[in-house]
């Protein structure tokens, strides 16, 4: 907001300062009226003087003139127009003709004496004997001031009250904004109300109908459990005599195929010796390229007489070196000192089968270096030899397993004093173990899966008991 312009005495109006410059005014003149005739009360006594001294001497032949003063009616006298210009003077002063001007200069100084005393106007020398011309230049030099002050007042005040009005008229039109969007507001607040109510009596509904529905659910689903539970009890009875019957199958093929001859997949032939010439460490068998042969794998070589043993001691083993697409050439790796290997010996290996790839489960701990101490690795090897000459190895027993080589169970190992938290961790992760291992053996027993210790397994490989394990 601009400030005020020449602003000097704040509290008072432009009218007030108006009222004031004009009070000024008139009691500036009046003084000086009153100073002027003041001083002229001896003229005014030698008037009179001379007003009588003229009276004695005015001729009787004069024309007579309006009265003016004391003298005599129609008489025109210099006193009499000093009177009637005192009079008008003293009329001008102080509104009374008739005051003396002894009476005129005292009212003018009590108006002067309260000027002073009151301090409304900014300089009072003017008033203290100067003239009276000067009084009214410095007067009017006053309203000057005045009136500029007054001047830029009025303006300012327009200024201001255009502002105002500019600031009103911009606050009226906010109001009128704000008073359109709060109607605005007020009224999408009102459509929310409505459709939040519309939304919560649907809910309320949906929470009905859900409950309803979920009370018809329970319903059902109790009726079908309890349909389900007597069903379960009669198909767990019908489990029941299945598996009873499933184990005496299982106990009667067993009994067949254990029966006629012991190991009986084992002791079939894999093939024939083609040609041996005594002397030599080479010899050819009738498989080649199509039976799935590979380089490194052994075979157990046994005579047509005796056939394949049930303990699988053979008298020679010889591994391929050679495959051609009918015939393959093996070198003796090993046989008896009094056995010779013939044109028409047998030859086998428990691992290899032309037809697919023979499934084993391998069970136990493994001595394979006879030093009577459990090896960490003895499974492991087992299976690496199995693998490399194309079997496979399972860790589970089922219906399709071929063979199981069996070693011996886990020990628990012995405790003195007092277990720690370790060994008897250790103790229940062997008892795991041992279970597992009784559980495994006895299925395989109830399938008649044919079972091979590790000696029985490596004489079927060719291997006697005092040779060392073959790398795989």
């Amino acid at each position: 907001m601009p400030a005020a312009r020449g602003a000097t005495q704040p509290g008072f109006s432009t009218a007030h300062i108006w009222m004031i410059s004009f009070a000024v005014l008139w009691l500036v003149a009046t003084g000086l009226l009153v100073w002027v005739y003041t001083d002229q009360e001896k003229v005014v006594t030698e008037n009179d003087d001379l007003r009588r001294e003229n009276t004695k001497l005015i001729s009787p032949n004069e024309k007579l003139l309006p009265h003016y003063g004391k003298g005599q009616p129609g008489v025109v006298t210099v006193v009499g127009l000093l009177e009637q210009d005192r009079a008008r003077t003293a009329e001008l002063a102080s509104g009374q003709p008739d005051h003396t001007p002894a009476a005129v200069k005292s009212e003018l100084d009590a108006v002067v004496d309260r000027i002073r005393s009151e301090k409304l106007v900014s300089d009072t020398s003017s008033f203290g004997g100067a003239s009276a011309v000067g009084a009214l230049r410095s007067l009017y030099g006053e309203f000057t001031n005045l009136h500029t002050r007054c001047t830029d007042a009025e303006n300012q005040v327009r200024e201001l009250t255009d502002e105002v009005k500019s600031l009103a008229d911009a606050s009226a039109t906010r109001r009128n904004e704000f008073d359109a969007q709060s109607a605005a507001v007020a009224q999408k607040l009102d459509e929310i109300s409505r459709e939040w109510e519309r939304l919560q009596e649907d809910h309320r509904k949906q929470i009905a109908e859900f409950e309803k529905d979920l009370e018809d659910f329970r319903q059902d689903a109790s009726r079908n459990i309890k349909e389900l539970s007597l069903k379960r009890d009669s198909f767990e009875k019908d489990l029941t005599d299945i598996q009873q019957k499933y184990s005496d199958l299982r106990k009667k093929l067993g009994e067949l195929q254990i029966t006629p001859v012991p190991l009986q997949t084992l002791r079939q032939p894999d093939g024939l010796v083609l040609t041996a010439k005594a002397g030599e460490d080479v010899v050819y068998i009738n498989l080649g390229q199509d039976a799935q042969l590979t380089l490194g794998l052994q075979f157990a070589v046994y005579s047509p007489d005796t056939s394949i043993p049930a303990d699988g001691q053979s008298k020679a083993r010889v591994e391929v070196v050679s495959i051609y697409e009918r015939t393959s050439a093996c070198k003796i790796v090993e046989k008896s000192p009094d056995e010779l290997i013939l044109e028409g010996d047998l030859i086998a290996n428990p691992i290899y089968d032309r037809s697919r790839p023979l499934i084993f489960l391998v069970l136990g701990e493994f001595d394979l270096n006879h030093d009577n101490r459990m090896d960490p690795d003895g499974a492991a090897k087992i299976k690496a030899l199995i693998e490399n000459w194309g079997g496979r190895t399972t860790d589970t027993v089922s219906a399709r397993l071929d063979f199981i080589v069996v070693g011996s169970p886990p020990r628990e190992p012995r405790v003195i004093g007092e277990a720690t938290a370790e060994v008897v961790e250790r103790n229940r992760e062997i008892t795991r173990q041992f279970e597992e291992y009784t559980r495994q053996l006895e299925t395989a027993n109830s399938l008649s899966i044919p079972v091979l210790t590790p000696p029985v397994f490596l004489r079927f490989l060719g291997y006697r008991e005092t040779d060392p394990f073959p790398q795989s």
